[in-house]
């Protein structure tokens, strides 16, 4: 007999629910918790953000919010263990032929970062995005333009909500989602990611780039999950009335 994957965070049955749900008055109105995930997901929670206020900080991660985005720091964060970093953005005007911005920067004796830049670095002619796994020692570098042309392939409208995560685990594997779907996949060659790294400190975001929802998760969410996730919270969003 089939047994069910306990492992499994969303339940498809949990968003049927909640759809039928949606159909009454009552719940057009955000929850009041402000949290939106599932409890499977929420039980594993050690941050999350809605709306500018911070709503779990169990591992008790420092906070700072600017121009330069909003930046995190705390030995949780070091990617040597298995994590999830998710977070919800918009861009407040589309880049130029010349420009670029940044999402996620995770940094210590070394740096994980997925951007997008153009020329004349790298002899690009339009904003690309890029993964760079960088400066590590004994970790051969990793400056991977995964996507080359960004503005053209899903970034059109300005104002419009994108999805990104950055699924790190074995301490070897860095995945990139985009909207529900994997843009980027690569392995680490030379070691995996240690303690001894420093990985403590994250900027999420920056000039240009709004955030919305951003959560880190203990452990790698899987594909299924997180493209349930992502379809869930696009619809549980747009029935109560967050942009």
């Amino acid at each position: 007999m089939h047994q069910p994957d306990k492992h499994q965070f969303f339940k498809p049955a949990l968003y049927m629910a909640l759809a039928l749900l949606m159909l009454q008055p009552v719940v057009r109105a955000a929850p009041p918790s402000g949290v939106l995930m599932a409890p499977e997901l929420e039980a594993r929670a050690i941050y999350y953000r809605s709306q500018n206020k911070t709503l779990i900080n169990s591992e008790g991660l420092q906070e700072k919010e600017g121009a330069g985005g909003l930046q995190l720091s705390g030995d949780a964060l070091s990617p040597h263990r298995a994590l999830t970093f998710s977070f919800w953005w918009k861009l407040n005007s589309t880049p130029g032929k010349d420009g670029g911005f940044g999402l996620f920067a995770l940094t210590g004796k070394g740096w994980i970062s997925d951007f997008a830049r153009s020329g004349p670095w790298c002899g690009l002619t339009r904003p690309a995005a890029v993964l760079q796994v960088y400066n590590f020692s004994g970790i051969r570098n990793i400056n991977l333009i995964y996507d080359y042309d960004i503005v053209a392939h899903a970034l059109q409208k300005t104002g419009e909500l994108h999805h990104t995560a950055i699924v790190i685990s074995g301490g070897m594997q860095v995945i990139v989602y985009r909207d529900g779907a994997i843009v980027c996949d690569c392995r680490l060659t030379g070691r995996s990611f240690s303690e001894a790294d420093l990985m403590h400190n994250l900027t999420l975001g920056g000039d240009g780039v709004t955030l919305q929802e951003i959560f880190i998760l203990r452990g790698a969410i899987g594909t299924r999950e997180l493209e349930e996730y992502v379809r869930g919270t696009r619809q549980l969003r747009t029935a109560w009335g967050m942009k």
